[in-house]
C-alpha cells in the first residue's frame, strides 16, 4: 500500500488515467487474443486472498468452552 501511495503520489491522476487509457484502448485486441482476461485476472487474485486468508484462519486455535470438571449442573 505504502509503494502503491508513493507512485500515485508521483504521477498523480494522470498515470491512473493512463492505465484506463490503455485498458480501454486495447481491451478488445487483448480479448480477442486471451478471452476474458480481465475475469482470469480477477479470480486468480480473488483466489489468491481467499488462499491466504484460509491457511490464517487454519492457524489460528479455535475457541472452545471451558469444561466442568467437578460434576455440578449449569443453573
Amino acid at each position: 500500500m505504502f509503494v502503491a501511495t508513493y507512485i500515485f503520489s508521483i504521477f498523480s491522476d494522470k498515470f491512473l488515467l493512463w492505465l484506463i487509457l490503455n485498458l480501454f484502448i486495447l481491451y478488445a485486441p487483448l480479448n480477442k487474443k486471451y478471452p476474458d482476461f480481465l475475469f482470469n485476472i480477477w479470480m486468480k487474485c480473488k483466489q489468491v486472498v481467499e488462499g491466504v486468508l484460509g491457511i490464517i484462519e487454519c492457524l489460528l486455535p479455535a475457541y472452545e468452552e471451558p469444561k466442568e470438571e467437578d460434576g455440578a449442573e449449569k443453573k
